[in-house]
């Protein structure tokens, strides 16, 4: 938020917001396009003889999503203790979107409730600081409510949810 209002000149942090808007939007389609709508899916095709196919699909898309972010260490020079939490951050994100992609069976809402993570964290950086000298516990409390809340949403899925979300024997 400083740099948004404090270092930013007054005529360019509308443009600020409008572009981390839709960056946020264009890295919400395509991460639950990919991870979601595809990767999910795919896997709950593997695990179907199973009967939790929604939950081994669910953590394995998620654990995935979370490790490719090790890319902002090996190649962004993030931190590696900032990138290792950025991780668990997104892999508790994923399975919460994984979730919340079954229970509404449809990828807008997961693609929407993304692009508002990611555009928030633009402002309010609620993923953490890059430096890990000084952690709060805001995001560590933020990633246990994310794996809760995937937890709770996964407790309520019906069986037969597959069949309504394009998945059949």
């Amino acid at each position: 938020m400083d740099v948004i209002f404090n270092v930013l000149p007054s005529g360019q942090i509308f443009l600020a917001v409008i572009v981390a808007f839709f960056s946020s939007l264009v890295i919400g389609i395509f991460e639950e396009v990919v991870f979601r709508g595809v990767m999910f899916n795919y896997f709950v095709f593997l695990f179907r003889k199973s009967n939790k196919s929604i939950l081994l699909a669910g953590l394995l898309s998620s654990i995935i999503f979370g490790l490719l972010h090790i890319i902002n260490a090996l190649y962004g020079g993030a931190e590696w203790a900032y990138t290792l939490y950025q991780v668990a951050y997104a892999s508790a994100l994923g399975f919460l979107f994984a979730m919340v992609y079954v229970q509404t069976k449809n990828i807008v809402a997961p693609i929407l409730l993304h692009m508002l993570i990611d555009w928030s964290d633009s402002f309010f950086n609620l993923a953490g600081e890059p430096s890990m000298s000084g952690v709060s516990w805001s995001p560590i409390i933020l990633t246990i409510i994310f794996v809760i809340s995937g937890a709770l949403l996964y407790r309520n899925i019906e069986i037969n949810t597959l069949s309504t979300i394009g998945f059949s024997d």
